[in-house]
């Protein structure tokens, strides 16, 4: 199925669901819903009328009301059918190319690619658990019914821990980290919130990017790491995120006053 009639089909499988919930919404709700044109959302209810799919009735002199038909509704069910087989070919086929691109790594003679998590240290990995590395300084544990690494007391209690970065700052990790972790694939270090302010500066300073504070952490191990690797050594590094969101977090951590300047 081409890429354009599987995005006609979405949109009238959506189309259906709101008229199911809305029979009085009107094209130019539609259309912001969908993200198209009203005049898309008008050739797709014209489409769907004539398929006898909905019905429209005037509710008023400047009004329509759209019904879904029992067809509408035997319609809706074989779109979301066909939009959930669609989305599990994709990712068949995005797994396997996955599963051929490491094929053709090891054919070429590299035999694994070193994985490196870099969890939030906070205030450093130790006994007062003022950090959120879960990995480094946390044993198993379950939170919100997920059996994984967590920041825990004694009696498995959950701690808060503590991380300069809103995105890093809870006290467990994602079970597949937690995986990766014990069978050995990934290997997990921990970066203090005053790395990760270096690396953050640096980056600033010398990119002209200015990082989430997330992947500050990432960017303060490959500091520590990076001159001791040779010249052709690669080192693919997730730069997720705008740092927009955690400019006054990184001011007042770095002793500037930026209160005059909120909400501008």
């Amino acid at each position: 199925m081409s890429v354009e009639s599987t995005n006609e089909e979405l949109r009238e499988l959506t189309l259906l669901e709101q008229i199911e919930s809305d029979p009085d919404v009107n094209q130019s709700t539609l259309a912001t819903q969908l993200g198209v044109a009203v005049g898309t959302v008008n050739w797709h209810l014209k489409r769907l009328v004539a398929k006898g799919a909905v019905k429209v009735a005037r509710a008023e002199r400047k009004k329509l009301r759209y019904i879904i038909t029992p067809e509408g509704l035997a319609l809706r069910a074989k779109l979301a059918v066909n939009y959930v087989e669609q989305s599990f070919s994709v990712y068949r086929r995005t797994r396997q190319k996955v599963k051929d691109q490491l094929l053709k790594v090891k054919n070429a003679g590299y035999e694994s690619v070193r994985i490196i998590g870099v969890e939030a240290g906070g205030r450093g990995v130790n006994e007062k658990m003022e950090h959120c590395a879960s990995l480094t300084g946390g044993r198993p544990g379950v939170l919100h019914g997920n059996r994984t690494y967590l920041l825990q007391d004694d009696d498995g209690q959950i701690l808060e821990g503590h991380s300069i970065s809103a995105g890093l700052d809870y006290p467990g990790i994602g079970p597949e980290h937690s995986w990766l972790h014990e069978v050995g694939r990934a290997e997990y270090v921990s970066i203090t919130d005053t790395e990760a302010l270096e690396a953050f500066q640096l980056c600033c300073a010398t990119e002209g990017i200015i990082p989430a504070l997330e992947p500050s952490h990432a960017l303060g191990h490959v500091m520590k790491i990076a001159g001791d690797l040779p010249a052709d050594h690669l080192i693919c590094m997730n730069m997720c995120g705008r740092g927009d969101k955690d400019i006054f977090t990184v001011a007042k951590h770095l002793g500037f006053d930026m209160s005059d300047t909120e909400g501008r």
